[in-house]
């Protein structure tokens, strides 16, 4: 029996990782059962992690924690992200400022 056919083409991508990532990744991926990594075990995974990424949003909490730029920044679906701005922005766009815990210095 073979495997089914791909409805959607597929493209060859050629990428390098560096040692300890590609380690960790076939550690991650290995199969006791197959005492290897799985056949398009590495294309499923890619598949999966890329689309979430062109899916997700980014939204920097700077302006709502009064931190640096890029210091607080969460990723999520569209949907999620909407929702977020929702609850730190008032009707008129006019943004609630959340207080930020400031980390205790040591000694004191």
């Amino acid at each position: 029996m073979g495997h089914p056919i791909n409805l959607i083409p597929c493209t060859p991508l050629n990428t390098s990782l560096p040692v300890d990532v590609r380690a960790r990744l076939d550690l991650h991926l290995f199969s006791d059962v197959e005492g290897r990594v799985p056949k398009g075990a590495y294309q499923r995974l890619l598949t999966e992690l890329i689309n979430q990424y062109l899916d997700n949003r980014v939204l920097d909490l700077a302006p709502y924690f009064g931190t640096l730029p890029e210091e607080a920044i969460v990723r999520g679906s569209s949907s999620v992200i909407a929702r977020l701005k929702q609850a730190f922005e008032y009707p008129t766009g006019e943004i609630k400022k959340i207080a930020y815990p400031q980390e205790k210095q040591n000694g004191g």
